[in-house]
């Protein structure tokens, strides 16, 4: 039997990471490393790290003994680079130099993947000895990085690599995946006409990276064969897809502010790589050979992996959050409002990090609730109950049923709007021996102010039980007659939730997060818009008290969840991860007891 070398791969849940895998997953024995997101791909042993982590990094590199490491980890967005240098720095140049620091302590070949970024875009076709001046801290930091680690480790291999097009295997799309996204919706595309580059496809990338790995102490170009500029790809994409090109935009750099400065041209001249063996084609005929495969990920693929790039994040609730000039990290927990013992397995983590913050926020502040404005929201308006926008016969069956499940007559609640009441339903949704008790987001709020710590609310109650009201009367009559009626059906969507939860899978958690049936703009008003204003309002707070935030756990993960909006703010927010979890009764034993709440009663 052959053994195949083993070769680690940092970034391997990233877009050329993946497509590294996918070609090469039967020549190299992989250790695919990742931080939050998960690996996708078969066949490769999959490893989560932190590569800012020197003590960690040594440790695995000196127990797998790769025979080769290629370092593809980067924080590659310039403008969140620009945003949050700190954690630019960290992501391109700790991790690399940790990485250099092990491999030549063990004389492993190592390839780092750096960018053409680190040229000023002024020249154009850039050679591998031209002066680097870099515009962007992204760019600055990756330069740092080259030189620093080649201060390290000398034999080190750097691939300078262009803008990179191609299949994604893991959920994480090229450029042209969401020019491709956007033109089939029929959505205009805005293209720069005065921005050149060289691209490379993701295969010619892969084959690159892979002729380097037996070289040593070189700086190579895998530039593209073709220049053009931004919107010269969008023809050329827009011809070979038989795709609308009217909906192609023409626009100029100097008239679009970006937090990032863009450079005009950084083409990368390829002539010393191609000594090497390397064999680019021309961008044209690239597509057309990944054109099919592209195709084949819009229609059938392209909505999972957006979701999964989304929200597949570290299976953890608990999160840090640190900044430079705070004097103490902050938390972040994602809740349920249940009382279901699932969602009381807390991670043994969870009570000492609100035993260490000053104060403590929910959503919505309980001590502040006005109980009169609260009731008067969920009113129905004058005139309208639950009895007169049913039909009769609909109504009784209701009754009936609803009687049957919670042990409450429907009556009681004839004038409260059907999305509050389906709101009580589901708390019955599982099994309802289990399903009694505090829930367990005031759980928590009881517990932190059994601890002293001062309460505080991210928005405001009124807010958010009116974007509730917002829903459709339509909708909610109908989502409250389905859910009483089909209440099996509910208590298996329910055990799933709480699954889920359990599990801290944030992809099931939020795959109704965009659901359009509550109305056209409920999404955007009850998630998005909510995430961001919580995300400035506990950044307000954490300037002055550390602070352990406990809000709905499908308000963390994605582009726009809480956890990414506070890194765009300049916080590093990086996950928890706990030996244990707690028995639900030892953590309903915390509150008023003075025994240690880690260790069960006697």
């Amino acid at each position: 039997m052959i053994t195949k070398p083993k070769l680690l791969l940092t970034g391997a849940s990233g877009f050329l990471g993946g497509n590294f895998i996918q070609n090469y997953a039967d020549d190299f024995d992989i250790y695919a490393c990742y931080l939050n997101s998960e690996i996708l791909q078969e066949n490769v042993r999959t490893v989560q790290i932190s590569l800012e982590d020197h003590v960690a990094v040594n440790i695995l590199i000196s127990d797998i003994r790769p025979d080769y490491i290629v370092h593809l980890a980067a924080l590659t967005d310039p403008n969140a680079c620009e945003i949050n240098p700190e954690l630019s720095y960290a992501c391109n140049v700790i991790s690399a130099l940790n990485l250099a620091s092990s491999a030549q302590k063990f004389a492993i070949p190592l390839m780092i993947a750096s960018t053409d970024l680190v040229f000023d875009g002024e020249k154009g076709n850039y050679n591998e000895s031209d002066p680097t001046v870099p515009l962007s801290v992204y760019g600055k930091h990756k330069l740092e990085a080259e030189f620093k680690v080649k201060e390290i480790y000398p034999e080190v291999v750097i691939a300078r690599i262009p803008l990179m097009y191609g299949a994604s295997f893991n959920g994480k799309p090229s450029f042209i995946q969401k020019m491709v996204s956007s033109l089939k919706q029929n959505e205009e595309v805005n293209l720069f006409t005065d921005e050149f580059r060289k691209p490379s496809s993701a295969d010619e990338i892969c084959n690159g990276i892979k002729i380097l790995l037996n070289m040593k102490g070189i700086t190579v170009h895998l530039g593209g064969n073709t220049l053009l500029s931004r919107y010269q790809i969008g023809e050329i994409i827009a011809d070979t897809l038989n795709l609308d090109k009217k909906l192609l935009k023409p626009v100029l750099l100097k008239d679009h502010t970006m937090a990032a400065p863009r450079p005009k041209d950084v083409s990368l001249d390829n002539s010393f790589a191609k000594t090497l063996g390397w064999i680019p084609g021309s961008f044209s005929s690239e597509f057309k050979k990944i054109a099919a495969s592209l195709l084949c990920l819009f229609f059938i693929c392209l909505s999972v992996f957006a979701q999964k790039n989304k929200n597949n994040i570290a299976h953890t609730l608990l999160w840090k959050i640190e900044k430079k000039g705070l004097k103490s990290p902050s938390y972040i927990y994602g809740t349920m409002h249940s009382a279901n013992d699932k969602v009381f397995h807390l991670m043994d983590s969870v009570s000492e990090a609100i035993k260490s913050c000053e104060a403590f926020a929910l959503e919505i502040n309980a001590d502040s609730i006005n109980q009169i404005d609260f009731l008067g929201e969920m009113m129905m308006p004058a005139g309208k109950s639950l009895k007169n926008l049913y039909p009769q016969e609909i109504y009784d069956s209701m009754a009936t049923a609803f009687q049957k499940t919670t042990g409450y007559s429907l009556q009681l609640f004839d004038n409260l709007r059907p999305i509050y009441v389906y709101v009580t339903l589901s708390q019955f949704g599982s099994n309802e021996e289990k399903a009694t008790g505090t829930f367990l987001d005031m759980f928590l709020f009881k517990y932190a102010k059994q601890n002293g710590k001062t309460a505080y609310g991210l928005e405001r109650s009124s807010d958010q039980l009116r974007l509730l009201g917002n829903i459709p009367m339509e909708r909610q009559l109908s989502i409250l007659k389905d859910g009483v009626l089909h209440s099996k059906s509910e208590k298996k969507t329910m055990d799933a939730y709480y699954d889920a939860y359990e599990k801290a899978d944030f992809e099931t958690l939020m795959k109704e997060e965009m659901d359009t049936t509550l109305g056209k703009n409920f999404a955007q008003d009850f998630i998005i818009t909510r995430n961001h204003h919580m995300a400035e309002a506990a950044s307000i707070i954490m300037q002055e008290h550390s602070i352990f935030i406990a809000i709905g756990a499908g308000h963390l993960a994605g582009d726009e969840g809480i956890l990414n909006l506070l890194r765009l703010k300049g916080y590093k927010v990086s996950p928890v991860f706990s030996s244990k979890r707690i028995d639900p009764k030892i953590v309903k034993s915390w509150i008023n007891s003075d025994s240690n709440p880690l260790e069960p009663k006697q």
